[in-house]
């Protein structure tokens, strides 16, 4: 049997866990500094942005997929880069185009039907494709 001490606040138990048991710790960056170092030493350290995730998700997606998002996403910065950018448009930060994408792409794993439904004709498969594509 397995043991892992787990503690919420001031309380410490020790808790049955999986042979398997993975801990994962998160920290926003803002509070790196003043969470003590004995706490971050424990554990191997990864800065995880929305850009990372969105191309580690991007380079598990179908080729054609790909395309379209990332000319999609060059054709959002023009447009942002026209319009002035975070000046015009309240609340754009440099991660807010990266977490809408990610915000369209299906979960992990989702595998995509190869042909729309036979009974589908016309502006229906267009529709029906795109539903697939951006279905989460």
């Amino acid at each position: 049997r397995y043991y892992a001490n787990i503690a919420i606040g001031a309380h410490l138990r020790p808790c049955r866990v999986h042979p398997d048991f993975v801990c994962v710790v998160v920290v926003r960056q803002s509070e790196v500094e003043a969470t003590p170092a004995p706490f971050l030493n424990r554990f191997e350290k990864y800065c995880i942005s929305h850009e990372t995730l969105l191309q580690t998700t991007m380079y598990h997606l179908q080729p054609c997929i790909r395309i379209v998002l990332q000319t999609a996403k060059e054709k959002v910065k023009q447009f942002i880069d026209l319009v002035g950018g975070g000046n015009s448009l309240y609340g754009l930060k440099k991660e807010t185009l990266d977490s809408l994408l990610l915000s369209l792409l299906p979960p992990y794993g989702h595998t995509y039907r190869d042909t729309p439904p036979e009974d589908l004709i016309g502006d229906d498969i267009k529709l029906c494709l795109l539903q697939e594509l951006l279905r989460a």
